[in-house]
């Protein structure tokens, strides 16, 4: 099992445009074979961290996830929020 957290820096004037233009990306990869959750939260401390929480059943379905066009475009569409790169770490389950 994979587990991603993908820390966004989003300024908070700009967050509902980012959620918003986020929400067709979360329904599709949530369809996705290998999904077992997606989801986007925010940090309790800092408002202006926006972070997708993600795991898949394996590698291999988090390779074919990003190879989908609705990742692709979804990507391409949210990168013009960011206020810098984001922080992406994959885990993997020890038991």
């Amino acid at each position: 099992m994979i587990r991603v957290v993908a820390k966004i820096f989003v300024e908070h004037d700009k967050q509902e445009l980012f959620i918003s233009a986020a929400k067709e990306l979360i329904s599709k990869s949530r369809l996705e074979e290998g999904c077992h959750f997606y989801d986007l939260m925010r940090q309790s401390e800092n408002k202006n961290i926006l972070c997708f929480i993600e795991e898949w059943a394996s590698h291999s379905a988090l390779e074919q996830h990003m190879s989908t066009e609705h990742f692709k475009k979804g990507i391409q569409t949210l990168e013009q929020y960011w206020t810098k790169a984001p922080s992406i770490e994959v885990y993997e389950m020890l038991n």
